[in-house]
């Protein structure tokens, strides 16, 4: 691999955005009954680097209800993180009439109390928000039962006094890591050492707060051309990888596989890419991501030209394909027959 000449650019970049939003879904973890927790043990988890710990049950989802983390009454909604926590925005239900909520922390500025049962399901709606918070943990306390459908805490990375933040999935040293992106800003960069493409991938970013949701993947490449990013590109062409999965937890290559980039729509590209971090964890990308391009130095717009490429979709995302790792490279496996990214059998 290329020496990272230019990796410069996506850590200055990156540290400029530190507050983070790290959603919580109770529907990703494992159902929690009563009779799990029937000594008065609280639930205790850690979510993308979160720990949440609370008295009450973890429910699957049903036919009439969303999955929920269920709070009993009277009892507390702790989270915390190993950096300051800003915000907690909770989508859910307050399930008895009478609800108060009191917060250790920060103001409660939505959903102090509600006379009659309350439900709100969306997060762009809540039923709970605390703001101001700037601790490390902050300790939540409703009056009567709280469904929590959906909880989103927002960090601030500048504030760690110590220990490590928590990654999306992954885990262990030498676990794999499956990247949930979702946009992708490619930058035409010039600089001294020539010119290249520095391609952003991440899950969200709100440009009004600066708030960044992770992951948070940087790849420099050099270009096959100025007006497009499409195309294999070997160890040789990759200058650079940093990944950040949360504020203050990020992992630079030391393998990397083949990059498969591939247009499938006038704004959406397919990325196909795995690599091994600094950490001996291995991170997967397979993910269509809408795209845009720019010049880094004038912020003017590039309008790609890449040629669409038919079938992908069809092999992508069929259901009875089932995706593989093969010496760093992502096929694609189905009715026995093995594909690339680009529709190409292989096998």
């Amino acid at each position: 691999m290329k020496k990272f000449f230019s990796l410069f650019a996506a850590v200055l970049f990156a540290s400029s955005m530190m507050a983070a939003v790290i959603t919580l879904d109770p529907a990703t973890q494992t159902p929690v009954s009563t009779e799990d927790t029937q000594n008065g043990e609280a639930i205790s988890l850690t979510i993308n680097g979160i720990a949440i710990s609370y008295n009450g049950t973890l429910n699957a989802a049903t036919e009439t209800a969303p999955a929920d983390f269920r709070v009993f009454g009277g009892k507390t909604l702790t989270l915390s993180a190993s950096v300051n926590i800003t915000k907690v925005v909770i989508a859910g239900k307050a399930n008895k009439e009478n609800f108060a909520l009191t917060s250790n922390k920060g103001t409660v500025t939505t959903g102090a109390s509600y006379e009659a049962k309350t439900e709100k399901k969306e997060i762009d709606d809540p039923l709970i928000v605390v703001e101001n918070i700037n601790a490390q943990t902050v300790v939540l306390t409703p009056s009567k039962q709280l469904r929590a459908y959906t909880i989103q805490v927002t960090i601030d990375g500048e504030s760690s006094t110590g220990g490590e933040g928590g990654g999306q999935g992954g885990g262990e040293e030498g676990g794999e890591v499956n990247l949930d992106v979702v946009y992708c800003e490619a930058a035409l960069i010039e600089d001294t050492e020539g010119t290249y493409w520095q391609l952003n991938l991440y899950k969200d970013y709100d440009y009004e707060s600066g708030v960044l949701t992770y992951p948070d993947l940087w790849i420099g490449v050099e270009p096959k051309s100025e007006t497009g990013i499409a195309g294999t590109y070997t160890e040789d062409d990759i200058y650079f990888v940093q990944v950040y999965t949360a504020a203050k937890d990020s992992a630079e290559a030391t393998q990397v596989s083949d990059l498969v980039v591939t247009r499938v729509d006038d704004s959406y590209y397919y990325f196909s890419f795995s690599f091994v971090g600094d950490d001996g964890k291995t991170y997967i990308v397979e993910a269509e991501c809408g795209t845009i391009a720019y010049n880094y130095e004038t912020e003017e717009d590039i309008e790609l030209d890449d040629e669409i490429s038919q079938g992908i979709e069809d092999i992508v995302l069929t259901e009875k394909a089932q995706k593989v790792v093969v010496d760093g490279a992502v096929y694609v496996i189905r009715d026995n027959k093995m594909y690339n990214v680009t529709g190409t059998r292989v096998r």
